[in-house]
């Protein structure tokens, strides 16, 4: 603009530059801080387009490189373009470095089980690091998604519970059995439902749980079988003669004698 320095918006919010356009245009354009309608000016910024930037992606990614992508790419833009983290790639402490000075560590899991995304913008000339995993917990079975697990040091089994979504509805779960690689043995370490909270698991952990090949039937309970309605088991709670058992299980059937 005439007689106005250039006016500077790289890294400022739409908001943020409407407004530095503003208090720097009024020094020209007075009409811009009046209330009066007839002197009033009005003021509106619009991108048509982004810029492009480059951006580096190295380490454990499946495609690393120097990418052109939009300026409004997020971290999970450009993991995308370079296939995401390979199989001995971090998800838990993604790098972002800039002018070689680390400036934003970024734990996917959050966005996996929380839905919370990370929004980081990327600059020109932005380093994306993806290092190694550094802890790697495997469960095998009883759990509602037995997979490969990435933690981090100061994570429980609790946390390991959590992200694998919980237990099988079948399988027993007041206490879980750890295979442990100690030197060239492997350990089996048991973990009471009490010591979820406070036990930390080792890289290289396999953690199941088990399944009961059958159950205790419960004390305080009636069955009932034969020409009835709904045979089955009934509980005493609410029972407290034959006649209600039969009442419960809605009465005979057809054919009863």
């Amino acid at each position: 603009f005439d007689k106005l320095a250039p006016i500077f918006l790289s890294g400022l919010s739409f908001t943020q530059a409407k407004i530095r356009l503003k208090n720097r245009l009024s020094n020209i354009y007075t009409g811009l801080n009046s209330n009066n309608d007839i002197d009033k000016i009005d003021l509106d910024l619009s991108l048509i387009k982004a810029r492009s930037i480059v951006v580096n992606i190295v380490g454990n990614v499946n495609a690393p490189g120097t990418y052109t992508i939009s300026g409004f790419s997020s971290i999970l833009n450009a993991l995308f373009f370079a296939g995401g983290p390979n199989e001995i790639g971090s998800y838990r402490d993604i790098q972002i470095k800039r002018n070689g000075i680390n400036i934003k560590n970024i734990d996917l899991y959050k966005y996996f089980t929380e839905g919370e995304y990370p929004n980081f913008y990327l600059r020109d000339q932005d380093v994306i690091f993806v290092p190694n995993i550094a802890k790697e917990v495997i469960i095998s079975s009883g759990f509602r998604l037995n997979t490969k697990f990435e933690l981090l040091e100061s994570e429980s089994f609790s946390d390991l519970i959590n992200y694998s979504g919980g237990f099988n509805s079948k399988a027993f779960k007041e206490k879980i059995f750890v295979d442990r690689i100690n030197g060239l043995e492997i350990e089996l370490q048991e973990i009471n439902k009490s010591n979820f909270n406070n036990s930390i698991p080792h890289d290289g952990d396999i953690v199941r749980a088990k399944f009961p090949l059958e159950y205790n039937i419960k004390e305080n309970v009636a069955r009932i079988t034969g020409s009835v309605i709904l045979p089955g088991d009934y509980s005493l709670d609410s029972i407290a003669n034959v006649n209600d058992l039969i009442i419960s299980s809605k009465g005979f059937a057809r054919d009863a004698l």
